[in-house]
């Protein structure tokens, strides 16, 4: 009995490093969260360097350099604009940033320049070619908050877990003005978070849509997922994912 325990045991492991290996961990780099291709709408994680990768194929990697970068300048603005983010005034918390320059800018962070895209999408095919991403759920670590939002003389946010999630909770991308769009990617803990997204757009008054849910792993500090237990979990997320993706029929 024990050793039929044990060989399950490996084979199990076995499957999940299989699964392990298939995921793309996006660190660094110019990459957008795609809405769609032609006259489709289809979510997935469009890669500048390396092309198109599904959603539950992919890590996008928060890491601590962001943290540090914020506590370095003294934590969260005091201004009760920044509540959006999820931590008091003061606080530190990651981030993706909304540029790729700067001293707090993706490249030198060493993080994901992340955007919202659609340069795949043929214009014409979707009313007033206006495309709208709204967050529809969330896993987080306990305690943890996501939030979207743009910074000038004070922050717009668009996404914020703090008071729930709504239809507001939305970001607009008009390609008339633009194939893609930068913004501020927050989170006040650090763990897995499983952010779904459904991109709406109408063609002749009828609506179209896809859902999708994006893996962001915010890390302590920098590291590969070394642990086996944290590789085998994460691995479990994205088999559940794929899992109910093929079970999916997409509502475009």
């Amino acid at each position: 009995m024990q050793r039929h325990i044990f060989i399950a045991g490996l084979s199990a492991l076995f499957s999940l490093s299989v699964a392990q290996a298939e995921i793309t961990t996006f660190t660094t780099g110019h990459g957008d969260i795609g809405l769609g291709e032609g006259s489709e709408l289809e979510l997935h994680l469009h890669l500048h360097d390396a092309g198109e990768i599904a959603p539950d194929e992919a890590v996008i990697r928060v890491p601590a350099s962001t943290y540090d970068f914020v506590s370095g300048n003294g934590g969260r603005p005091s201004d009760s604009a920044w509540d959006g983010i999820g931590v008091a005034a003061g606080e530190n918390y990651w981030f993706l940033p909304q540029s790729n320059s700067g001293a707090g800018g993706a490249a030198a962070l060493g993080a994901p320049f992340l955007g919202i895209g659609g340069e795949e999408i043929t214009l014409g095919v979707f009313d007033d070619n206006a495309f709208t991403l709204t967050l529809t759920g969330a896993s987080m670590p306990e305690g943890g908050n996501f939030s979207l939002w743009t910074d000038g003389l004070s922050p717009t946010f668009y996404m914020s877990t703090v008071d729930g999630i709504s239809a507001a909770d939305a970001f607009v991308l008009d390609l008339d003005s633009s194939d893609h769009a930068h913004a501020n990617w927050g989170f006040t803990v650090a763990g897995t978070y499983e952010l779904t997204f459904t991109v709406t757009a109408a063609i002749e008054g009828i609506e179209q849509s896809d859902t999708a849910t994006y893996t962001f792993q915010v890390v302590p500090e920098p590291a590969t997922y070394a642990g086996l237990a944290g590789s085998g979990a994460l691995a479990l997320v994205l088999l559940r994912r794929r899992l109910a993706r093929s079970r999916r029929t997409p509502n475009r």
